[in-house]
């Protein structure tokens, strides 16, 4: 599939893509007022029409091998951290409390939001609102190309640039600014210009950001789209976007568009992760004896959903009568759907399913002490054979089960047993034939364990 990345900043659309051959398509259009609003779209129909031509006239391949991804403004993303007290028992609760402390008047009966644990007793909420999520999915409808994703790019900075340190993220985005503060590949703070401040203006602000609720100052800061960057007292590293051949002016002019592309492509767990905002949106829910139970939550559940929007149904009418949920993932409202009944033929399988026949190695890909073992324990006392443990190379926010491809087959029994611990798992099956164990197990960030 191609990957279509479009950003909307300032009326001005802008479309890239790598084509096959790994060279870049970058395509650029100033919309009406009427159409559109500095972020906001404001006639859908008009927008979808003006993104389809502009794909057509440029992008010779056909709708169904492309894949649409829009990102964000930080101005439509809601960030926050939230901090829970030790001795806290009913997190959700203190969760909301404080989410909607934090959010001043916004309501959260406005947004699809949900939060995730990046730290112990640490928390990186995540909102947007529905009708701007909505919007986009009305999009994808209308131009009939799938949607895959939907990125705020300052949440993309942290992950490209690696750095889980207390950090200031100053980025130059047409006339205007935009500057993030975060920390464990998550953002806190963010705050959008209408226009360039100068230099001294700049390093009073970055300096009184620096000591933003903190006993201790940040003095590291990444620049994007900066010639030169330079504030006496801190460290600036450069973000330089991913390098395309004879294309120094699409590096700077495209450089979100292109920071997105190439982390779409490089990193297999940002698409099931937090960071995509589909995977806020409300999900099916299964009925039994009366009893509502949340599906757990994943990109392809999200895809369900798209898949039932793409086909016309007005998903969202009638959304004052659903019922509503808490959920550790997933806040917003859900619906609700019958549960099928598993075949004869399904039930043997799962049967015949030994998890003492499988061999595990497990690594730590949270950076949290002590989660290899947890997870250990934890598929011991289910039954399965754990080999060994250790800390894997990267992070990951979602949690990975890599399997030989003769084992995937237990991946349904593995996620059922993991899921309550490990709410975001992306499946694969791609672990080599002469590995010593039969899967691959990388805890990521978004464990409860």
């Amino acid at each position: 599939m191609q990957e279509i990345i479009i950003s909307l900043n300032s009326n001005v659309l802008k479309v890239s893509t790598l084509d096959s051959e790994g060279s870049f398509l970058g395509f650029t259009r100033e919309l009406d007022k009427d159409i559109v609003e500095n972020t906001f779209i404001k006639d859908v129909q008009a927008f979808s029409g003006q993104l389809d031509s502009l794909i057509a006239d440029n992008i010779k391949v056909s709708k169904s091998k492309l894949n649409l991804n829009f990102i964000l403004e930080p101005e439509d993303v809601f960030l926050r951290f939230i901090t829970l007290p030790k001795t806290e028992d009913n997190f959700e609760d203190e969760v909301i409390k404080q989410a909607e402390e934090k959010l001043g008047n916004v309501s959260l009966d406005d947004l699809y939001f949900s939060y995730k644990k990046i730290a112990p007793f640490l928390y990186q909420f995540i909102g947007v609102k529905k009708e701007f999520l909505e919007n986009i999915l009305q999009i994808s409808n209308l131009t009939g190309i799938s949607l895959q994703s939907v990125l705020p790019w300052n949440l993309l900075l942290p992950k490209y640039t690696g750095t889980t340190e207390p950090s200031i993220f100053v980025t130059k985005r047409n006339n205007g600014q935009a500057i993030s503060l975060g920390e464990l590949s998550g953002v806190f703070f963010s705050e959008v210009y209408d226009k360039d401040r100068s230099s001294e203006e700049l390093a009073e602000y970055v300096k009184e950001l620096s000591f933003y609720k903190r006993s201790q100052p940040i003095d590291k800061i990444y620049s994007l789209n900066y010639e030169s960057f330079d504030i006496e007292g801190f460290e600036v590293i450069n973000v330089e976007p991913p390098v395309i051949k004879d294309q120094e002016k699409a590096q700077k002019e495209y450089s979100i568009n292109l920071i997105a592309n190439y982390l779409i492509d490089t990193d297999a767990a940002l698409l099931t992760s937090q960071i995509n905002l589909l995977n806020l949106l409300p999900l099916p829910a299964v009925k039994e004896k009366n009893t509502t139970v949340l599906v757990a939550s994943s990109i392809a559940a999200v895809l369900v959903l798209a898949a039932a929007i793409f086909a016309g149904l007005s998903y969202f009418s009638g959304s004052e009568n659903q019922d509503t949920f808490e959920n550790e993932d997933v806040l917003s409202e859900t619906a609700e759907v019958e549960e099928s009944t598993p075949s004869v033929e399904e039930e043997q399988s799962q049967e015949e399913l030994e998890r003492k026949d499988l061999s595990i190695r497990v690594e730590n890909g949270a950076g949290v002490n002590g989660l290899a073992a947890r997870t250990q324990t934890l598929l011991q006392d289910s039954g399965y054979e754990v080999l060994s443990i250790d800390t894997a190379d990267e992070n990951t926010e979602a949690t990975i089960l890599k399997f030989k491809p003769d084992y995937v087959k237990y991946s349904d029994l593995v996620t059922e047993d993991l899921k309550e611990n490990f709410p975001e798992i992306v499946i694969e099956d791609t672990l080599g034939e002469d590995a010593e164990y039969d899967l691959l197990i990388t805890a990521g960030t978004t464990s409860n364990l």
